[in-house]
């Protein structure tokens, strides 16, 4: 399984439209079996999902992922963890010890329809 996560230096990016690069992390059960830093300053948004598609990738861990591109992923068979913040290597050890579930981190997914009208949960 490979796992990609948007970065900024060593910590995860806030969006991930906006990063420069991704760790891709091939695990084997719950051991980290290699790692490799992707550029993806070059690519539009809409392409970052097949891009990681064509390097294996089958999940992505982010802070903020766009609801298009959610999509898209999903269209590539990649899954998505978002609403995770955090130094890379801690949260991969959190991720293979763990688990991450969709909005342990400061960016909590929105339940309600009131996000319309200006609330945030």
């Amino acid at each position: 399984m490979k796992v990609a996560i948007p970065i900024n230096g060593d910590r995860i990016a806030p969006r991930l439209s906006l990063a420069k690069e991704v760790v891709v992390a091939e695990l084997k059960g719950r051991r980290e079996v290699g790692r490799e830093r992707l550029n993806i300053s070059g690519l539009y948004p809409m392409e970052i999902p097949d891009f990681l598609a064509s390097k294996g990738v089958t999940k992505v861990i982010a802070a903020g992922v766009d609801w298009y591109l959610q999509e898209i992923f999903r269209l590539h068979n990649i899954d998505v963890t978002w609403g995770i913040m955090g130094n890379v290597d801690e949260v991969l050890n959190f991720y293979l010890t763990e688990g991450l579930q969709m909005g342990m981190g400061l960016c909590p997914p929105r339940r309600s329809r009131r996000r319309f009208r200006g609330f945030h949960f």
